[in-house]
């Protein structure tokens, strides 16, 4: 839709990825729920893996330090 060129990691290039920890276990809640609706089928429900970093155009925007959002 927008035409920008995507899907690559190169220099020069913007880079949308994540990290994600495949052996990270947590508990989907009230409060890991980032959605406006208070129901899920998986409140409540042991979950795995999780993403432990993003960056957003090469720049890193979100990380989890020692388990804890940041």
């Amino acid at each position: 839709i927008i035409r920008k060129p995507s899907g690559t990691l190169k220099i020069g290039q913007d880079a949308d990825i994540i990290l994600l920890n495949p052996d990270l276990e947590w508990t989907f809640d009230g409060e890991t729920n980032c959605s406006n609706s208070g129901n899920s089928p998986f409140m409540g429900k042991p979950l795995g893996g999780k993403v432990s970093r993003s960056w957003v155009i090469g720049q890193e925007k979100w990380k989890m330090v020692n388990g804890l959002e940041s």
